[in-house]
């Protein structure tokens, strides 16, 4: 069995890669990957050929040759989607009109393709033509919460199924052990995208948990951009804050490692980035979603999906103090049902996984 993967994605967003390393990690388990590199940084091209057998930077259209070739040759053949949220006009409608046609052709020549772990929509009115088409081509076709399966199924892709978010499942060699105990934590981390008319309400939760936690231990708060484009919105919530906040650290100019050695030290961390939650929940951090329900479906999606909705507050509830308290207050019991729904999540996509690929053979 072959599978191929397009490994070209946001450079700059440390989740990005890190669920895509997550696929392949468990692919490769299987299934012999060959992965085209082609536009990615050599730190990344590097990253990947301990997850693949065989990096190739070569055009698309080489790549879709030679699965008909490997397949015309008697191979079971797969491409792998890559993971992330895709909406609005996806690239544009003439890319998704020409990727419709590679889907059709690799249909007709026995190419199964394959989406998982992804979020989806809403799109624009013709690429939400082209994506429910193309949907019917595929051989799996998932997404990570309810929200777009609900989405798509209204649009009329009926075949979309649940896949966790690939986070869940994210190998050792990617991000390291837990290594430090509890009860030595001493950090809050931050990590938030640029959105209108939060900036208030975070400056209010560092101070309900200065006030709340300082007078205890010595807090740290610690700014965290695992995309590169939120520092000057971390900036501004450092610098407004009632309490001193550490220098913000952002990737990729503070590698992976550093950034998960502040998670390892951290109780808690705040966020309205779904993998800046989840990562930093992998190493033990309490995950906090402080969003607007409404405009982060997205984060709402998955975390009711594996059953965290408590861990959402929204900056629009009027009891936000007393639920960000009780969740502060709670921690313990809170992080072991984090760290359950890792544990089955991280079941469920392997199960699929292995249903997906092995469950049956076609020469």
């Amino acid at each position: 069995m072959i599978v191929y993967f397009f490994a070209n994605t946001q450079h700059e967003n440390l989740g990005d890669r890190g669920i895509a390393i997550s696929l392949l990690a468990e692919v490769r388990s299987f299934a012999e990957t060959i992965v085209n590199a082609k536009g990615c940084p050599e730190d990344y091209v590097d990253e990947l050929a301990g997850y693949s057998d065989n990096v190739v930077r070569e055009s698309k259209l080489s790549s879709v040759l030679s699965m008909v070739l490997k397949r015309l040759s008697g191979k079971k053949v797969f491409l792998l989607m890559k993971p992330g949220h895709f909406f609005g006009n996806d690239g544009g409608v003439l890319s998704k009109f020409l990727q419709f046609f590679v889907f059709l052709m690799l249909y007709a020549f026995g190419v199964r393709v394959v989406r998982l772990g992804c979020s989806l929509g809403p799109f624009g009115s013709t690429a939400l033509f082209i994506e429910k088409i193309s949907s019917r081509l595929f051989y799996k076709y998932t997404a990570r919460e309810d929200y777009s399966i609900s989405y798509m199924k209204r649009s009329g892709a009926y075949r979309t199924t649940y896949f966790p978010d690939l986070a869940f499942a994210l190998p050792s060699t990617f991000i390291p052990p837990l290594g430090v105990g509890f009860e030595k934590r001493d950090t809050i981390s931050l990590s938030f995208r640029s959105e209108d008319n939060i900036l208030d309400t975070v400056w209010r939760v560092i101070e309900i948990l200065h006030c709340g936690l300082g007078s205890g231990k010595k807090i740290r708060f610690v700014p965290v951009a695992q995309v590169t484009r939120d520092f000057s919105f971390l900036s501004k919530i450092a610098s407004g804050a009632v309490c001193d906040i550490d220098k913000v650290v952002v990737y990729p100019q503070s590698s992976k490692e550093q950034i998960f050695d502040i998670y390892r030290k951290s109780e808690f961390i705040i966020s309205n980035r779904l993998h800046a939650l989840l990562f930093a929940a992998k190493l033990g951090c309490l995950p906090i979603a402080l969003i607007k329900k409404e405009r982060n479906v997205k984060i709402v999606g998955v975390f009711e999906k594996v059953g965290l909705a408590d861990l959402i507050v929204d900056i629009d509830d009027p009891s936000l103090e007393s639920k960000v308290t009780h969740l502060f207050m709670n921690r313990d019991f809170y992080l072991k049902r984090v760290m359950l729904a890792f544990e089955e999540q991280s079941v469920l996509i392997s199960d699929i996984l292995h249903e997906t690929f092995l469950g049956d053979c076609h020469g």
